[in-house]
């Protein structure tokens, strides 16, 4: 009996020789962000971020939000609107909050973080003409970036013991603030 005789190609051998391109390319991808990171956030004063505000002016990210902060308001029956602004670098932001417009500025700190105050402390002071309120990126602000906003005004605040994603600290610090204040 003869013994079959065994290919020199296996099509499964393109498979796996594209499965480890595509990985090699996509960590190379990954990884090399350290690269075209650096000079965006020295630009845009930033530590980290994911992307820049010439992205978010480009794909029309503002008005997005706009429109859902009217279809929000229109749902909640909220008769005026709550502005939705450009994004802006830490820097413009901290040169309006030297300019004074009343407003009461707010940072979220992590838990972690020992600067930050719990926000249920806000429950006696009265409600003010108007907030700002900022939100650090996912990992927390840079210890550099708290002491900056702090000395131009902006009071660091925990929303208590668990560290919550980035995009959902803002809904329940929101959430918090209207319960304290009511509608600003």
């Amino acid at each position: 009996m003869e013994k079959p005789q065994t290919p020199r190609f296996y099509p499964g051998w393109l498979v796996a020789a594209g499965c480890f391109l595509a990985t090699t390319l996509e960590g190379g991808l990954w990884f090399s962000q350290g690269l075209f990171f650096k000079p965006l956030a020295q630009a845009f004063s930033w530590s980290r971020a994911e992307t820049s505000l010439a992205a978010l002016r480009k794909a029309r990210r503002v008005e997005r939000w706009q429109r859902i902060a009217v279809a929000s308001a229109k749902q909640c029956g909220r008769a005026v609107v709550p502005p939705v602004h450009d994004p802006v670098a830490i820097a413009t932001l901290l040169d309006e909050a030297a300019a004074g417009d009343g407003a009461v500025r707010l940072m979220l700190l992590e838990p972690s973080q020992p600067q930050g105050e719990p926000i249920r402390i806000l429950a006696g002071t009265p409600a003010p003409r108007a907030a700002v309120l900022l939100v650090g990126p996912e990992g927390g602000w840079a210890a550099a970036e708290v002491d900056r906003l702090a000395s131009a005004g902006f009071r660091p605040l925990t929303l208590g013991p668990r560290t919550l994603r980035a995009e959902a600290a803002p809904i329940v610090a929101l959430a918090l603030l209207r319960f304290i204040w009511g509608d600003l």
